[in-house]
């Protein structure tokens, strides 16, 4: 199978730089213009921080989420790799207005397991509620979920 890597885009790093120097420019305003203080310092700080953080990641090229022989590993979904013999389908699914890859899986209490405490107790509950408890999230990467599907569903029928 081939691999399928994605990485955060350059044109979500730049949108969240920029968010961060608007904050910084905003602080920056305030202080200059003598308004409250303490919102002004606060702003350009929160916003200095946040620009530091995203030009620092703009070199790195952290592998997002990868897809390969050995199974399904997303660096937000901390279980570690999801393997083959663990999928059964893939679909694209939206959820509060995010298209997300939703998993099918043999045994989704034994990927559940392997989240944090928190992240168990909203995965169970959003299986009761009908939504997928195991998901991809592409949300800034430059990844159609559909193709996504398609390439596991693809790998899944290929492994019964």
């Amino acid at each position: 199978m081939e691999r399928i890597v994605l990485r955060l885009s350059r044109r979500y790093h730049y949108r969240k730089l920029t968010v961060g120097l608007a904050l910084l420019g905003v602080g920056a305003g305030l202080i200059v213009l003598e308004l409250p203080a303490w919102i002004g310092w606060s702003l350009a700080a929160l916003g200095g921080v946040l620009a530091l953080i995203q030009l620092r990641a703009l070199g790195e090229e952290v592998e997002r989420v990868v897809i390969d022989d050995s199974g399904i590993r997303d660096s937000i979904l901390p279980v570690g790799v999801i393997g083959w013999n663990e999928v059964r389908a893939a679909s694209v699914q939206e959820i509060g207005g995010v298209a997300v890859v939703a998993l099918q899986l043999h045994d989704p209490e034994r990927v559940i397991r392997r989240l944090p405490p928190a992240r168990q107790f909203i995965a169970r509950k959003a299986i009761e509620s009908g939504l997928p408890g195991v998901y991809l999230t592409l949300v800034g990467t430059d990844g159609v979920p559909e193709r996504i599907a398609e390439a596991i569903n693809r790998r899944a029928e290929s492994g019964r």
